[in-house]
């Protein structure tokens, strides 16, 4: 049985565990499968954080252009969350849409209007009873989640605050 070298990894190994360099060719790649997918998979990450920080906003204006004009095709989305609600995708994005204008396109909390935010508001409802309240940016809905949906646990860290000598 033929064996290679290979030097990424230092072993010699079967002619089995390396690929062909095209797909006629008799001569094998200098890494093994292994390596180079290793190798492949930290450049393939190194690009594409590259190519994000340097697209970031187009990528985003890209993303909104077309969610914008084709709302209704974010069927995905309405989909799943219609399903949390127990209701049809056409009612979900209908009552969606009755928000998002009775809001203005803003957060119920924060004020912050859609364009200013990379993601779309979210669903903000009652965990006891499943009632929607309104949308709300992701850090004002993770903030009231993590504050347990509680009035009185909000006030309470309001004025925690406000009393802070921190900030003073």
């Amino acid at each position: 049985m033929q064996s290679k070298y290979c030097p990424k990894c230092g072993i010699n190994k079967p002619i089995s565990e390396f690929r062909k360099r095209s797909k006629d060719s008799k001569y094998f790649q200098s890494y093994c499968k292994f390596c180079e997918s290793e190798y492949m998979t930290k450049r393939y990450k190194v690009q594409r954080t590259k190519w994000k920080k340097e697209n970031s906003d187009k990528q985003l204006g890209y993303s909104r252009k077309w969610k914008n004009k084709n709302r209704d095709n974010c069927y995905y989305y309405n989909a799943v969350t219609a399903r949390n609600f127990d209701l049809t995708v056409e009612e979900f994005a209908k009552l969606y849409d009755t928000l998002y204008k009775k809001q203005q396109g803003r957060c119920a909390i924060c004020g912050k209007h859609q364009s200013e935010i990379k993601v779309r508001l979210g669903v903000d409802h009652s965990h006891s009873n499943g009632i929607i309240r309104g949308l709300l940016c992701p850090p004002c809905n993770l903030g009231i989640g993590l504050l347990r949906d509680s009035a009185e646990v909000c006030s309470a860290a309001a004025e925690y605050l406000r009393n802070s000598k921190a900030d003073k």
